[in-house]
């Protein structure tokens, strides 16, 4: 995917997926690409059915996390929330969590020297 198609882009997520991220990553760059995966995976399940994710997980309040996220995506996202009346964040949650559901975390890599 080309860096020029992705856009900066910044969420509240469950307290318990945001730990997940930091978990599996270690660098801010996977924690995108593992973001985008889990994305990715709750749009194509809840596109063949799969239902939408599960209610909130975390304990604690939501918390902000950044993400470098496919600009089609985004788009996708923003005009999702407009015909159903909700905030973009709102229906990103939903896909994360549908995601997270669906999709083991990618195989970790280390971070670069």
């Amino acid at each position: 995917m080309a860096h020029d198609n992705l856009v900066l882009r910044t969420f509240y997520v469950d307290d318990d997926l945001d730990e997940q991220i930091r978990h599996w990553t270690g660098c801010s760059a996977f924690s995108s690409l593992l973001f985008r995966h889990w994305l990715a995976a709750g749009m194509r399940a809840a596109n063949g059915g799969a239902g939408s994710g599960s209610p909130r997980s975390g304990e604690g309040p939501p918390v902000l996390c950044t993400a470098w996220i496919d600009a089609r995506v985004d788009s996708r996202l923003r005009i999702e929330a407009f015909h159903r009346g909700v905030a973009k964040n709102l229906v990103a949650m939903e896909y994360l969590r549908l995601g997270r559901e669906v999709a083991p975390p990618l195989k970790r890599v280390p971070p670069p020297n």
